[in-house]
């Protein structure tokens, strides 16, 4: 058997997930176990009306996957919604508990467990959120419009005259127990309306000193060329507060994302050579080059070596569970690793980390890059692989079924974003090198990545597509050849 034929073998296993792991991604099959189960419903005490499962995830070698569920209920004419902590058991490990004596509690009470048999779910109440430091004293206008005077007055001496006479705190995105992101309105007092300063700045907190990281490569990417703003907008590092693990940027215009943009002009066949979509992704070509050109540094390192870790650790969870996966990729894992350990990596350069073409907002004809978190010095192709891979898994979610189903039409329409990916590749080359063959590496390791994600990361509804991409890409490296 050729190593493609592996592969194929492998992938065609791996996109039928086992039954048991399908059912218990499926809200009405969840709901009608919840139905049968809990004596309040059975009852009639109160009116199950949904399940939303958001995913699971293989957090670790146990083999079990866990997530929390939101079952929604009408009880006396009130709509409440409970958040569930789930484990999900395989067949061939034991359940976490001992669910013939589980205590019988009141649903919503403190202590309640259940467990439904026909899923093979245990089911727990989610322990009430712990709230991110702060997060009271972020969303009061008072006392947020204190805590940013005074935190930016004493990052920077261009600042020390900051002051605001109001802030309104507007909430753009949660996640509970995690980060916070809000945007402030602000106004300054009439005196100082002609200073320039921001008219809005994005505050993240964080749980993690991961915002730390961020603040200071957004430092080293501000005090580089890049801040001049001419090819690409990056947003100004204004403070940051270590007690509340607090960033606070100015924010930049935004009309669309790029993944926005790309979305569109895909599902209307609008997107031509030399039309708009192609036009923002040379320029995003462009920022992209510059920004590994800035000469900005950081401590942070990311190699192959270490991004490719993660491929084993995922095969050893998967092996709890089905221990019939890990030999079935095997073949592919040693291959690319040898690969990469023949072709010299391209020298070190600033780096994103984790861009793609959400992180690229679009204002007239400008572009500007957020989000840098993953900041860290890398090779070239972990930014350039990473966007192109963007492009290629946006444009196969819009791909119909008809499309999907037909392999000429499969064939055209992957050609299409390739196409695309590649008119991103040619602009960057333009004003600086990257090896194409470290890159293929790179883009490999992304797909498959994505490929494994389908188990360990499962969501109710996903897709094969990402099987369809690494495929198609493993194809094109010429797997087969000597």
């Amino acid at each position: 058997m050729t190593l493609s034929e592996s592969v194929h073998q492998a992938l065609q296993y791996l996109a039928e997930r086992p039954a048991w792991l399908e059912a218990a991604l499926q809200p009405d099959t969840v709901l009608q176990a919840l139905n049968s189960s809990l004596p309040e419903a059975v009852s009639g005490r109160f009116l199950l009306t949904g399940v939303t499962i958001p995913g699971l995830f293989l957090e670790d070698r146990s083999g079990r996957w866990k997530g929390v569920y939101h079952l929604s209920l009408e009880e006396n004419g009130v709509e409440k919604v409970y958040p569930l902590r789930v484990t999900l058991t395989p067949p061939n490990i034991d359940l976490p508990v001992d669910v013939d004596s589980l205590p019988e509690q009141p649903f919503g009470s403190d202590g309640w467990s259940s467990y439904l048999p026909e899923l093979r779910l245990y089911i727990e109440m989610e322990p009430p959120e712990q709230a991110l430091d702060g997060l009271e004293q972020l969303l009061d206008p008072e006392a947020a419009r204190s805590l940013i005077e005074t935190s930016i007055r004493g990052n920077s001496p261009a600042y020390r005259d900051f002051t605001l006479r109001a802030c309104e705190p507007q909430v753009l995105n949660y996640k509970p127990g995690s980060r916070c992101t809000i945007r402030y309105l602000l106004d300054y007092p009439p005196q100082l309306a002609g200073y320039g300063w921001p008219q809005a700045v994005v505050a993240k907190t964080y749980r993690t000193k991961k915002g730390e990281r961020a603040f200071r490569g957004m430092q080293a990417l501000w005090h580089s060329p890049l801040a001049e703003g001419d090819i690409v907008r990056i947003s100004e590092p204004l403070a940051y507060d270590p007690g509340l693990r607090l960033l606070i940027q100015d924010q930049l215009p935004e009309d669309l994302t790029l993944e926005e943009l790309l979305r569109s002009e895909l599902s209307t066949n609008s997107s031509e050579p030399n039309g708009k979509l192609y036009n923002f992704v040379r320029k995003v070509a462009a920022g992209l080059a510059m920004l590994h050109r800035s000469g900005a540094h950081t401590e942070e390192t990311v190699t192959f070596d270490e991004r490719f870790e993660d491929v084993p650790d995922i095969l050893a969870r998967l092996a709890v569970a089905a221990p019939e996966i890990p030999p079935l990729f095997e073949p592919l894992a040693n291959e690319l690793k040898t690969r990469a350990a023949g072709i010299p990596p391209d020298p070190m350069v600033p780096s994103h980390g984790t861009f793609d073409a959400d992180q690229v907002l679009i204002s007239g004809e400008e572009i500007g890059f957020i989000d840098f978190d993953n900041f860290c010095m890398a090779e070239p192709s972990v930014d350039v692989s990473h966007f192109r891979a963007s492009l290629v898994d946006s444009g196969m979610k819009l791909a119909g079924p008809e499309t999907l189903a037909d392999p000429e039409q499969l064939t055209a329409y992957l050609s299409r974003l390739n196409d695309l990916s590649e008119v991103f590749l040619e602009q960057y080359l333009t004003f600086t090198p990257v090896s194409r063959q470290r890159l293929a590496l790179w883009e490999a390791l992304d797909y498959l990545r994505d490929v494994l994600h389908y188990w360990k990361k499962p969501k109710p509804g996903a897709g094969t597509n990402a099987f369809i991409i690494l495929e198609n890409h493993l194809n094109k490296m010429g797997l087969d050849e000597a």
